[in-house]
């Protein structure tokens, strides 16, 4: 028993790492570190117009040819990270967390994305890897408009 609590916190800090790293590694535009938290087999769930994207190769040419293109700067806030294991299967863990990502366009124009990320990692051979990544975008749009929202709630 202990040794399984052991190995759930390990793993917990491990998938947190990963959780991390993207956004380090989108951020960095470091495609190295990017590709080596996602699993060969890897599946990215996003709403139009990213689509569906299936396996790591086309994972990369998504970002290079077109969100890392679309970003003059970005920064990644993931927070509220939660990690839950599977029942019966020390392999494969869920997560939920919330994203905001900033920045600013090739125009200069300050974005603002919030929204959360629905993970799944699984273990192969003793290492970690995001196997699947559902993307729910709440709200999209300049950092102005962003900003604008909040100063009117905050007078209500």
């Amino acid at each position: 028993m202990e040794n399984i609590r052991i190995d759930r916190l390990e793993s917990h800090r491990e998938i947190e790492a990963l959780i991390a790293n993207y956004a380090h590694a989108f951020d960095n535009r470091d495609m190295d570190l990017f590709l080596s938290i996602w699993d060969d087999d890897c599946t990215l769930i996003a709403a139009e117009p990213l689509r569906t994207i299936h396996g790591a190769t086309a994972l990369a040419h998504l970002v290079e040819q077109q969100l890392w293109p679309t970003w003059q700067w970005s920064m990644h806030i993931i927070t509220n990270c939660t990690v839950k294991f599977e029942d019966g299967d020390a392999d494969s863990a869920r997560s939920l967390s919330n994203v905001c990502c900033i920045g600013h366009n090739h125009q200069g124009i300050g974005q603002a994305l919030v929204g959360s990320y629905r993970d799944i990692f699984v273990r192969r051979s003793g290492i970690w890897k995001l196997a699947s990544r559902e993307v729910d975008m709440r709200w999209g749009g300049s950092a102005e408009t962003l900003l604008a929202k909040i100063e009117a709630k905050s007078e209500q």
